[in-house]
């Protein structure tokens, strides 16, 4: 499936790249950890677990093991799109309004 990043995920994405390459040892781990994950989603997203589930919708989360983020999506099967909704440190003691 095409796997598309919201503004809000590409936002984060975005701002965390940023802080990681200024931050990090090894800067590349990033790209290639997300690049994993979004192969993951993208070959099968709803093999992820669910972490929201409304009588509209399943929003599901697929972590990035080495960043430590995860990333929350929706499956459009009607246009086989998956979309980022939103990138989240796993060290955040809440998960995010979605």
């Amino acid at each position: 499936m095409r796997v598309v990043l919201m503004p809000r995920a590409m936002a984060a994405l975005r701002r965390m790249a940023r802080r990681w390459r200024d931050t990090a040892r090894i800067p590349e781990v990033f790209d290639e950890d997300i690049t994993l994950a979004l192969q993951r989603i993208a070959a099968a997203p709803t093999s992820a677990p669910v972490a929201r589930r409304t009588a509209r919708r399943a929003v599901y989360r697929v972590a990035a093991k080495k960043t430590r983020l995860h990333l929350y999506f929706v499956v459009d099967d009607a246009l086989g799109v998956v979309k980022v909704l939103d990138v989240w440190s796993q060290y955040r003691s809440r998960p995010p309004k979605l």
